[in-house]
């Protein structure tokens, strides 16, 4: 998923050379904690942080607070990347910049909670259920093919690494699908066929 698809456009930015009324003006109306800074020319500057500027003298500018100018992502660049660097900064929000560096807008954790609930199915109804898997070749399409052959359609799978300290050193996935499907006991009975532990199964309404 990219960048381009999910970035809102209409992100407010602050000009470097605004003074500290009416910055402090704009955050209270825009009720955040960051916001870019961009020259007249709409070029980027940095990120400017409330915290930060709250006590700034008069005669200083946003410019003078303005940190980070390579702290951005690029349209073509993907969620995954948008993660790790709000993640590795402790922010909330990343600018969008294009070829010349110009503020296309911005991308928030928002959008990215946004998008997960989309890649996870969150706004369809169905069931949901979680299952442990041994992590090799194979395990994962017996359960696929399993669903399939009952005609059960699959909404979404994320899965991710699970330490199982008592099964003598074999790696685990937690597996968590959604699945087209509202019949818990019809579903309990095909995954007996195959012994996967059922860790959690719910049914659940669209959203």
């Amino acid at each position: 998923m990219f960048v381009r698809e999910w970035y809102n456009r209409e992100k407010p930015r602050l000009i470097g050379d605004m003074h500290p009324k009416d910055v402090k003006k704009f955050f209270l109306n825009e009720d955040v904690n960051s916001l870019p800074v961009v020259d007249e020319r709409g070029f980027y500057l940095g990120i400017l942080h409330y915290e930060d500027f709250k006590d700034a003298e008069k005669t200083e500018k946003a410019i003078d607070y303005s940190s980070n100018p390579e702290f951005f992502v690029e349209e073509d660049d993907t969620l995954e990347d948008v993660a790790l660097l709000l993640m590795e900064n402790h922010e909330m929000v990343v600018p969008v910049l294009d070829d010349h560096r110009r503020l296309m807008g911005c991308i928030t954790i928002f959008e990215i909670l946004e998008a997960f609930t989309q890649i996870a199915a969150f706004d369809e109804g169905g069931m949901s259920l979680s299952l442990l898997l041994e992590d090799t070749p194979g395990k994962l399409k017996t359960l696929v093919d399993l669903l399939a052959f009952y005609n059960i359609n699959i909404l979404s799978i994320l899965t991710y690494k699970k330490e199982n300290p008592t099964t003598g050193g074999k790696a685990f996935r937690e597996v968590y699908l959604r699945i087209d499907s509202k019949n818990v006991s019809e579903v309990k009975e095909i995954l007996e066929k195959i012994r996967v532990p059922i860790n959690y199964l719910k049914k659940r309404e669209a959203y």
